[in-house]
């Protein structure tokens, strides 16, 4: 019973006229009851869901350009961060990790002592020889002096 009133009042308000204003004119208190004044139930439901569809679509288009949109900003910066994940790595290709760098200088530091033990060593010895042979010279001078005083008294005692 409930299904054939449904029914019955779908029927009749799918039908029965709905009183339409087309202007403001219509509007006023004059009440003009012509039929052009009156439109169907369902032409006006019908062009209230075209208008919601016109509505709903005028949504989704914008929504999908604001979606290309924000995809076109995101695979910009992912390039940039990309780029510059790249410029990165080859700056880090030019550092030395801290480790590495204390062991080579360690080493150069040791060879460094090394190095100098060597050359206090030798700077040693040639003191020593300049040393040694300065002596040389000046045994050898005096005694050349005392050679040469010798002969001159020789010849000047000859003579």
């Amino acid at each position: 019973m409930l299904k054939l009133l449904l029914i019955y009042f779908s029927i009749v308000l799918a039908s029965s006229p709905c009183f339409a204003f087309g202007s403001a004119e219509y509007a006023s208190t004059e009440k003009d009851f012509s039929k052009d004044n009156y439109v169907l139930l369902r032409e006006y439901i019908d062009r209230i869901m075209a208008e919601k569809d016109k509505y709903y679509e005028l949504c989704f288009r914008n929504s999908q350009n604001a979606l290309s949109l924000s995809k076109t900003e995101l695979d910009r910066r992912l390039e940039d961060l990309n780029e510059l994940r790249k410029s990165v790595e080859k700056d880090r290709a030019q550092f030395v990790k801290l480790e590495t760098f204390n062991f080579k200088i360690e080493a150069e530091d040791s060879l460094i002592a090394s190095l100098d033990k060597r050359i206090t060593v030798i700077e040693t010895r040639i003191l020593t020889w300049v040393g040694m042979i300065g002596a040389l010279f000046f045994i050898i001078q005096i005694s050349l002096w005392i050679w040469f005083q010798k002969r001159n008294n020789k010849r000047g005692s000859s003579s």
